[in-house]
């Protein structure tokens, strides 16, 4: 299992969410360079791609709620590091109840 380098505890979903993608996105597709916990900018990436074309990815595991206006941060600051971003919502841990709206 993944041991967590990240000061805030991550949940098992979390571990087990970011395990899935480093251990099958290199099976079907044309990676070069996979790695967890990499640093990007003044931000850690779950899982960082370098595809054979030279383009990065970025995949983010989201198991807890998020305001939109952090979302779309996270992302540009990303997109800043010439980074694509793929988030990974797991919605079962979200509230379900009151909804509110302004967040993800």
């Amino acid at each position: 299992m993944i041991e967590s380098k990240k000061k805030e505890s991550e949940s098992f979903e979390h571990i087990k969410i970011k395990e899935f993608f480093y251990d099958n996105l290199p099976l079907d597709n044309n990676v070069r360079i996979i790695k967890l916990e990499y640093p990007i900018g003044n931000r850690i990436a779950d899982v960082y791609c370098k595809l054979e074309n030279g383009k990065e990815v970025i995949i983010e595991i989201q198991h807890s709620m998020i305001l939109s206006k952090d979302l779309l941060q996270r992302t540009k600051e990303y997109n800043d590091h010439n980074c694509y971003v793929l988030w990974v919502f797991n919605g079962s841990s979200f509230e379900r109840l009151p909804k509110i709206e302004d967040k993800i």
